[in-house]
């Protein structure tokens, strides 16, 4: 399957992706740079990620069938395994966006 992993992640609930590369899209659909957010901002996103990586880890509100569900409309029907790849490529993908936040706080604890 030639999946786009983000585009799937964005909609399947993890909208806050859409904003792209040091960015943050809140929930009215507004976009943030990490650098113009306060520092209870930028952890609550950290912590939103978090919270994203454990939903999927643990199948929490049903994100299995929504992945499968999504994947149901880019393909063919999906197999339990490419459903299992695409749950590791989403949170694969949420780890970089925190990776992305947590590179912004460290800076910040720098100066």
């Amino acid at each position: 399957m030639n999946i786009n992993y983000e585009k799937l992640a964005i909609e399947v609930g993890y909208s806050y992706l859409s904003g792209g590369y040091g960015y943050w899209e809140d929930g009215s659909g507004k976009i943030h740079s990490f650098d113009s957010m306060n520092n209870d901002y930028l952890k609550n996103c950290i912590d939103f990620v978090e919270r994203g990586i454990k939903e999927i880890n643990n199948d929490e509100y049903g994100i299995t069938n929504d992945i499968k569900e999504y994947l149901s409309k880019m393909a063919k029907e999906p197999r339990e395994k490419d459903i299992e790849y695409a749950k590791k490529q989403i949170v694969g993908i949420l780890k970089g966006k925190k990776a992305e936040l947590k590179e912004c706080q460290k800076r910040r604890k720098s100066f």
